[in-house]
């Protein structure tokens, strides 16, 4: 997974935990969680809407 270097803080967080991520399974799973939650809030989605996988990906692509 690439990651643009942005100008924000948020986007650096993301790029960061991704290089850790590549390392470890286990540190993946946590990065993706990270990764959805910071989409989620980005764009008012709450936790307790149903959304699928496919959703997330899409806002992944337009978020990064």
């Amino acid at each position: 997974m690439h990651l643009r270097i942005g100008m924000t803080r948020n986007t650096m967080f993301l790029e960061r935990w991704t290089v850790a991520a590549t390392e470890k399974s286990e540190c993946w799973l946590i990065t993706m969680e990270c990764l959805k939650r910071t989409i989620m809030q980005a764009h008012g989605i709450g936790r307790d809407t149903g959304i699928t996988k496919g959703v997330i990906a899409s806002l992944e692509t337009a978020y990064l």
